[in-house]
């Protein structure tokens, strides 16, 4: 089991074997942590060796079903538990359906005797029975010394046998306290007897002794399923119809809900207080189940077909989506061949070019390489003309300046013209013997020039005259 069996941290029931292995530690803490179903099972009761439980068991709110305890003999103590001692405390528990036929010495539905125990919001229902001239029996303990019960409640079918001490609530109580707690079922005096020591709340309680009165604040037993009552002792009846009320019986009642035609019950979570249910309000509960089936069912249908709906939308629009994709990869893949052609054309149409204009760029060359090739022969022949003409503008200013010109002989015209052709013509008119030559062309052309203007001013003044 989990925990360590402290106040703070109990150990935590879960199975029918923890729950009978509280036998091993009867003065540690424990939790009951889910109901626990005991059918099918003979509950040996949970040991009082070598001593009486003391601890602690905690319901948490949930449910013993099905406690079966049948033709038990040889034990003196039988219940749930066999005894609790000082400082030993249920609370918060439920124990429903219980079958119990006991020869036991005590009996009750939660143990068979008590001393000093505290029992709070206890629950117990079922069928007790207490069979021979035995002494002490009870819907919750059979005998109870110094014990407190608050907020309990037994909803019992308690049938006696030929003794004494025999009550729907508790068989015997002395000292102790009984807070607001009821007794709703029915409690059967065998024989047709009703002795003072059997009652419908508890067969024996103290009373009108300060010693051991029982403290009662507002305990009560149904004086309709119990015309007999009960003996002396505080204990008061309601009928049926008195319990099953709307309001609360005094203010006292807080940690009760109470419901018009029903038994008052303990405030949530302890629903299953209400245990004892006529037939029409189980087929109504029945129905009311089966309408609450059909409108979950309904609305489990209309989800499901809210879901297909959506589901069939998500489908249409994957396949939309699925056909826009299949159009676009389509689309894609036509463009693609598009650019393919494109490019095998524009190759097509570009390598022709390219080939021409490699054949042209190849022409160009070649004709560059014969214009430049022409371009230099001219060149050369244009520089030797221009020299030829720079010399020959040479000579004119040479024989201008020194007026050789009428002077000159055909042998020496033709030789300057050999040399202008040659290109020589400068180093030919620096030539000494030249340059001799040019020296008495000019002073014949000097004697020949003055002749003439005395000629012509002589003429000039015979005119004049």
């Amino acid at each position: 089991m989990l925990g360590t069996g402290t106040i703070t941290n109990p150990f935590q029931i879960t199975t029918r074997v923890e729950l009978q292995s509280i036998s091993n530690n009867l003065t540690a803490h424990y939790k009951l942590m889910n109901d626990i179903d005991l059918s099918g099972t003979n509950w040996i009761p949970i040991k009082d060796s070598p001593s009486p439980f003391t601890g602690t068991l905690d319901g948490n709110f949930k449910k013993i079903l099905n406690m079966k305890i049948v033709g038990a003999t040889g034990i003196a103590h039988n219940g749930l538990f066999m005894r609790f001692g000082a400082g030993g405390s249920v609370k918060n528990l439920g124990l429903v359906d219980v079958d119990i036929d006991s020869k036991g010495h005590y009996t009750g539905g939660l143990a068979g005797r008590d001393y000093l125990g505290t029992f709070e919001k206890v629950c117990v229902t079922g069928t007790i029975k207490l069979t021979g001239s035995y002494n002490y029996l009870g819907g919750v303990i059979g005998q109870s010394n110094g014990s407190n019960f608050i907020d309990c409640y037994t909803n019992c079918t308690v049938t006696g046998g030929a003794g004494g001490n025999y009550g729907g609530f508790n068989g015997y109580q002395q000292s102790g306290s009984l807070v607001r707690c009821l007794a709703l079922g029915y409690y059967d005096g065998t024989v047709n007897k009703w002795l003072s020591s059997w009652g419908a709340f508890c067969g024996n309680i103290q009373w009108g002794n300060p010693t051991y009165q029982v403290d009662v604040q507002e305990a009560h037993y149904n004086s309709t399923l119990n015309p007999k009552g009960n003996p002396v002792g505080g204990i008061t009846p309601k009928t049926t119809a008195q319990l099953k009320i709307a309001t609360p019986y005094s203010g006292n009642w807080s940690d009760w809900t109470f419901v018009a035609g029903e038994y008052p019950i303990l405030v949530e979570p302890v629903e299953w207080l209400k245990e004892t249910k006529t037939v029409t309000s189980h087929v109504e509960e029945f129905i009311s189940s089966q309408m609450l089936d059909k409108v979950a069912n309904k609305i489990l249908v209309s989800s499901i077909k809210k879901l297909d709906s959506d589901l069939q939308r998500q489908i249409k629009g994957s396949r939309k989506t699925l056909t826009f994709m299949k159009d676009i990869v389509s689309g894609s893949t036509r463009a693609i061949q598009v650019v393919k052609v494109a490019a095998e054309v524009v190759t097509s149409y570009i390598l022709p070019i390219t080939s021409d204009v490699k054949t042209l760029r190849q022409k160009f060359k070649t004709a560059e390489a014969i214009v430049t090739s022409h371009i230099e022969g001219v060149s050369s022949e244009v520089q030797r003309e221009i020299k030829s003409l720079q010399q020959a503008l040479s000579f004119i200013d040479v024989i201008v300046g020194q007026v050789v010109i009428p002077n000159l002989k055909i042998p020496q015209i033709e030789a300057i013209l050999v040399h202008m052709e040659n290109g020589t013509l400068s180093q030919y008119l620096m030539n000494p013997t030249t340059l001799a030559m040019l020296k008495d062309l000019q002073q014949e052309s000097e004697i020949q020039s003055s002749s003439s203007t005395s000629v012509l001013e002589n003429q000039t003044l015979v005119e004049v005259r």
